[in-house]
């Protein structure tokens, strides 16, 4: 894994890009080893290893978790869901860069109803007000057999107004283990996991009580 990890930073090379990673920081983990952090744990709930299969991304920022996932893992076709605009900058970020799989950049209003092999989301989702968590579960998440979100909603103090709760999610989402958020970026984080094997939950994961 390691030399993957190499190979991936060698390939994304981009100056804008290094200078970015290298200045910004999320609480005491640098942007770029959160990024590998979460293709790590990615490559953990796969029961196939590296390779991913077809991903779904909701809220994908400009594409650089993307990027590294083709780069360090498998995966075959990534679909990234957000905003129109957003979506122009992902294509021009991930377009600099040959990739190894595919991908496409779209909305959820533009999306069948169909199942991907893994869907993940950092934070974006629990941000989407009822209505549109309703739509992405239907359209994705509940047809997935593995999903992976990173989530600052739906426990109780937390800013949850008008989003779906813990106890709504457990309802109609597959079912999920809530696993803590590690390193904990805020009180009320968590993260939401299904389709993952024993490997996962006992060398990767600790269980959250909520």
């Amino acid at each position: 894994m390691k030399e993957k990890i190499i190979k991936a930073i060698k390939a994304i090379k981009d100056p804008g890009y290094a200078l970015h990673i290298l200045l910004y920081r999320y609480g005491k983990l640098s942007f770029r080893k959160k990024i590998f952090h979460h293709s790590e744990e990615y490559r953990s709930i796969s029961e196939n290893g590296d390779d991913l299969g077809s991903v779904a991304e909701i809220g994908c920022g400009y594409g650089g978790q993307a990027l590294v996932n083709d780069q360090l893992l498998e995966v075959k076709h990534t679909t990234l869901f957000d905003l129109p605009f957003v979506n122009k900058l992902i294509e021009r970020y991930l377009d600099t860069y040959l990739l190894n799989g595919a991908y496409k950049v779209t909305t959820i209003n533009k999306e069948v109803c169909r199942d991907y092999d893994l869907v993940i989301s950092n934070y974006a989702f629990s941000e989407l007000p009822k209505k549109l968590q309703l739509k992405y579960i239907d359209k994705l998440l509940a047809k997935s057999s593995r999903g992976y979100l990173t989530m600052n909603s739906g426990l109780v103090d937390s800013c949850s107004a008008g989003k779906l709760s813990i106890d709504e999610l457990r309802d109609i989402l597959p079912q999920f283990e809530v696993f803590e958020e590690n390193p904990l970026t805020s009180p009320y984080n968590y993260i939401i996991a299904w389709g993952y094997d024993s490997i996962f939950s006992n060398k990767m994961m600790k269980i959250k009580n909520v």
